[in-house]
């Protein structure tokens, strides 16, 4: 099943075909996948390519300095990921991922 949506800029680490829009209820962009899904499959895959990580608050906050508005930062800071001291920013429509109060994938 590796009929995803190609990506034009980044490394894709989507393995089902989707499409990026608005939600219906106006708070953004969402994933949508374009065909049902059988419970238990890949949806995506991390890689050296899809990911960028930052090991500790200094790098971190190097990064930060490099974001010109304070929106911006925001939105970089709610869409990575922290792991065992690390930041991981993931660079696909991966980052759109699950941000629902009651996701439907686990």
């Amino acid at each position: 099943m590796h009929n995803k949506k190609e990506s034009s800029s980044q490394p894709n680490g989507f393995k089902v075909s989707y499409e990026v829009r608005e939600t219906s209820d106006g708070r953004g962009k969402g994933l949508y996948a374009t065909h049902a899904i059988p419970k238990g499959t890949l949806i995506w895959k991390y890689g050296p390519n899809n990911i960028r990580c930052f090991q500790g608050g200094q790098q971190v906050q190097s990064h930060l300095a490099t974001i010109s508005t304070d929106d911006d930062r925001r939105y970089w800071l709610s869409h990575i990921y922290c792991f065992n001291g690390s930041a991981i920013e993931i660079l696909d429509d991966g980052k759109l991922w699950n941000h629902s109060h009651d996701p439907n994938t686990g």
